[in-house]
């Protein structure tokens, strides 16, 4: 029993590519955003994300650092300090 060969995708050719991703530029701006799709997520996210500072970096490095062995020298590569990011549900206060 043969199997069928399988045939390679093909992308249509460039100019109908560009054309397309001009036309539909054109009317995302004309439609205010409103018409087919994008890329970018339209509703508000549900978390937000802030720099930790002093004793609490302190404490989320360590706890990370006792994952990651080489954390250290990896951030040792780097000029200015990492940034940790705290990640929280949005609504929340400080």
């Amino acid at each position: 029993m043969s199997t069928p060969a399988a045939r390679r995708p093909t992308m249509p050719p460039p100019w109908i590519v560009h054309t397309f991703w001009r036309a539909h530029r054109v009317l995302y701006r004309v439609s205010g955003g409103r018409f087919l799709w994008t890329t970018a997520r339209q509703e508000p996210r549900p978390v937000r994300a802030r720099c930790a500072v002093g004793e609490e970096r302190d404490r989320l490095w360590q706890r990370w650092a006792a994952v990651d062995p080489d954390l250290d020298a990896f951030a040792r590569r780097r000029a200015p300090e990492t940034p940790v990011v705290v990640l929280e549900p949005r609504g929340r206060t400080v």
